[in-house]
């Protein structure tokens, strides 16, 4: 009968640990390449750092390829800036919402912001036909209930034709 061995918790945290030393100490290596690309006026680029880690041999993280998102991660782990503007996660974002802005639509315009006010709109006009449409019926039954309490055991209330129809104007009719 064959025993495996079973990781405790205690394992897993120094194996933990011992994954972040190394993490940090791959980190601290690339911090001074960063760090004089942030500094460079111009130069702040996940791309142009990605090349220039690729040219000092510094391995890439897990041992694979170079991409830009390590740089990103690495960059953000050392609190280095390296955002220009224009990569993946470097576009502005709103000062409203905090969406990023600029991928399909200009930079000053944010289309969540932009959904939202049209929803507003939209709500404050479907709002405004329901008070309208209330006051209507209050009208109706305000009228209706003078004319009851005159005596009148017939009423009716007249509708005028409307002076448009189909967005042209009505012809009077002869009758």
């Amino acid at each position: 009968m064959i025993v495996k061995y079973r990781l405790t918790s205690h394992d897993r945290a120094i194996s933990y640990q011992k994954r972040k030393l190394k993490q940090v100490l791959h980190d601290e290596r690339c911090r001074p390449i960063l760090e004089g690309l942030a500094k460079a006026k111009g130069g702040k680029s996940i791309a142009v750092a990605l090349a220039h880690l690729e040219d000092a041999k510094i391995p890439a993280p897990g041992g694979g390829k170079w991409h830009r998102r390590a740089v990103y991660r690495i960059a953000a782990r050392l609190g280095i800036d390296l955002l220009s503007g224009r990569a993946f996660g470097e576009f502005p974002r709103c000062a409203r919402c905090n969406t990023q802005m600029g991928r399909v639509y200009p930079d000053d315009f944010c289309m969540s912001c932009f959904r939202a006010k049209m929803k507003r709109k939209q709500y404050g006009s479907l709002h405004r036909f329901e008070l309208e449409s209330a006051r209507e019926r209050l009208d109706y039954y305000q009228e209706k209930v003078k004319a009851l309490e005159s005596g009148s055991r017939h009423w009716s209330r007249e509708h005028p034709r409307p002076p448009h129809r189909f967005g042209k104007p009505t012809k009077p009719r002869n009758g």
